[in-house]
C-alpha cells in the first residue's frame, strides 16, 4: 500500500458571517501545495461559485455543494476558491428565502461586486429553477458591469448531451443516463449533484435561464 503525504499541504478557509451566524456572506479557501505539487497549479487564480444559499458549511464543516466545488476547483489548478450566494440566509430548506434575506440582502450584494472583481472565473451554480428572477437580475446586472470587458469569465454547467449520445451509440449507456439525455435538466446546474463524466462547463446565458420555469 502506498500513501500519499504533503505534509506542507493546507487549506486556509475563511467564512464571513452576520453576528447572529445566520447569515452568511461568503466562504473562502485558499489552497497552498507543497512546492512537488505547486507546479500543476495557479496559486494565483481565483474560481467562483455564486450558488443560491448558504447550507452547513464553514470554516470547518463543509457539504456535498462545497465539496464538489473544491474538487472541481482543485482538479481545474486554481489557488483560491469562493462561495458566495444569491441570498445569504442559512438554511437546509430554502424556504421563503427573500423574507428571511430581506435585513442583509445589500450586504450580500457589497460582497458579490467585491469578491467577483477577483475572480478569473465565475460559476453560476444556482439551479435551473424559475424562481427569484428579480435577484438573478439583479446579480447578473452586478456580473454584467464588473465583467464586461471579459464576457468569457462567466460561466455555468450543463449536460454534456454529446457524452451521452456516443454512450447510447455504443449501447454503454444506463438507464439513468439515457432518461437525463431524453429530458435534461436546463443549466446552470445545481453543483450539489456535480458529476465530472456527465457535465460540461459552457457559457452563462441569462436570457436563457429567464425562460425557466419553477418547479
Amino acid at each position: 500500500m502506498t500513501a500519499e503525504v504533503y505534509e506542507d499541504a493546507k487549506i486556509e478557509t475563511i467564512a464571513c458571517y452576520s453576528k447572529c451566524k445566520n447569515y452568511r456572506f461568503y466562504l473562502k479557501k485558499t489552497l497552498n501545495y507543497e512546492p512537488l505539487e505547486a507546479k500543476k497549479y495557479n496559486l494565483d487564480k481565483n474560481i467562483t461559485f455564486i450558488l443560491l444559499n448558504p447550507n452547513i458549511a464553514g470554516a470547518l464543516i463543509t457539504d456535498r455543494t462545497v465539496m464538489n466545488a473544491t474538487n472541481y476547483a482543485v482538479e481545474e489548478g486554481y489557488g483560491s476558491i469562493t462561495f458566495l450566494n444569491l441570498f445569504p440566509y442559512k438554511s437546509l430548506r430554502p424556504k421563503k428565502l427573500v423574507k428571511n434575506s430581506e435585513i442583509y440582502i445589500k450586504k450580500n450584494r457589497f460582497y458579490i461586486k467585491k469578491l467577483c472583481i477577483e475572480a478569473d472565473l465565475i460559476i453560476i451554480g444556482w439551479g435551473a429553477r424559475g424562481e427569484y428572477k428579480k435577484e438573478k437580475k439583479e446579480v447578473f446586472e452586478i456580473l454584467k458591469e464588473i465583467n464586461k470587458d471579459n464576457v468569457d469569465v462567466l460561466k455555468c454547467f450543463e449536460i454534456n448531451t454529446e457524452k451521452l449520445k456516443k454512450l447510447k451509440d455504443t449501447e454503454k449507456i444506463k438507464p439513468t443516463e439515457l432518461k437525463i439525455l431524453n429530458d435534461p435538466p436546463n443549466p446552470p446546474l445545481h453543483l450539489r449533484n456535480y458529476n465530472k463524466d456527465l457535465w460540461k462547463l459552457t457559457t452563462y446565458k441569462y436570457d436563457l435561464e429567464q425562460n425557466n420555469k419553477s418547479n
